[in-house]
This record gives structure tokens, C-alpha cells and sequence, in this order.
């Protein structure tokens, strides 16, 4: 296996640096090396951004594996996958998000199905926390859809039999 920058990504595009990332689908994003992704970045663009890769699935659905290529070759020599911080916690997926806004931008109000361990390499984020009991007075991406159902463990899901 070569250098993670050799792998290829499918990279979020958006036309206008006002305009949000996160409102295309997986199969409509722009594949390209990571490097290429890197330069542009490095460059000044504010047009991409890197997001939750595509993984392998098995016969059931699940992921077949751990991360997308890219990130299995920027962790290849660590010493552990679980940083003793997240205690007994199991990864169930190891993601990169990244991009480049001069002037800030948002996630919109989302919630994650996972836990997230979030480093900042350059800037400042803030993070507003909700209950999800608050899930019916707020409208999270996805609500837009179907009404969201909350689930006893705080789960949140927006489809009937999904993540039950």
C-alpha cells in the first residue's frame, strides 16, 4: 500500500462559498487523489470538503471495515485505535472531516449516531448540545423527511426499522 495522499476520495463540492456542503448524496461527489484534495485546500480553495467516506458492506449491510482506505494509511503505524481516553468505548468507524472556510462556516443542527472525539488542527468550533428529548422541538437535518422517533437508549432515527 503507497502513501495515504495516493488514495482516492470522493470529495463534497459546492458551487459558492456561501453555499452548504453536506446536501449531496455519497455517489454524487467528486472522486480524487487525497493529495489533490490537500493541494487544493492548501491553495485557498473553500470549495470541497472531505466528509464520511463510502466503506465496503457486508451481506447484512454493516461495514466491512474499520475506515476508508485513506484513513487505514494515515493510522497504519499507531500504537493503538483507541486513544485511552475513550475508555472502554469501541470504535465502530474511524472517519476524517475536513475543509477550509476563511470566514467560518456551520454543520447545521445534526446529530451523530456514534460517539465523536473532535480535533481542531487550526480555528475554533462551537458546539451546542441538546437532549434528544428536545428532538420535537428542534429540526435536526433529516426531519425535514419524516418526523423523527426517539428511542428509549436516546437514539434518534427517521426511518421506521432503521438502527431499532
Amino acid at each position: 500500500a503507497g502513501p495515504a495522499g495516493e488514495c482516492e476520495v470522493a470529495v463534497e463540492r459546492r458551487r459558492a462559498v456561501g453555499d452548504a456542503f453536506g446536501r449531496t448524496d455519497a455517489l454524487e461527489r467528486l472522486p480524487m487523489r487525497l493529495r489533490d484534495f490537500c493541494d487544493a485546500l492548501a491553495s485557498g480553495s473553500e470549495l470541497m470538503y472531505l466528509t464520511t467516506q463510502p466503506l465496503p458492506e457486508d451481506a447484512d449491510g454493516c461495514p466491512a471495515a474499520l475506515a476508508s482506505p485513506h484513513v487505514l494509511r494515515l493510522l497504519r503505524r499507531a500504537r493503538r485505535l483507541r486513544p485511552a481516553l475513550v475508555g472502554r468505548l469501541a470504535p465502530v468507524q474511524l472517519n476524517i472531516w475536513f475543509g477550509r472556510a476563511a470566514e467560518g462556516s456551520t454543520s447545521g443542527l445534526h446529530h451523530d449516531f456514534h460517539d465523536n472525539l473532535y480535533i481542531i488542527l487550526r480555528g475554533e468550533k462551537e458546539f451546542r448540545l441538546f437532549s434528544p428529548r428536545c428532538v420535537d422541538l428542534l429540526e435536526p437535518a433529516g426531519a425535514d423527511k419524516t418526523r423523527p422517533q426517539l428511542h428509549p437508549n436516546g437514539l434518534i432515527t427517521y426511518a421506521p426499522g432503521i438502527r431499532d
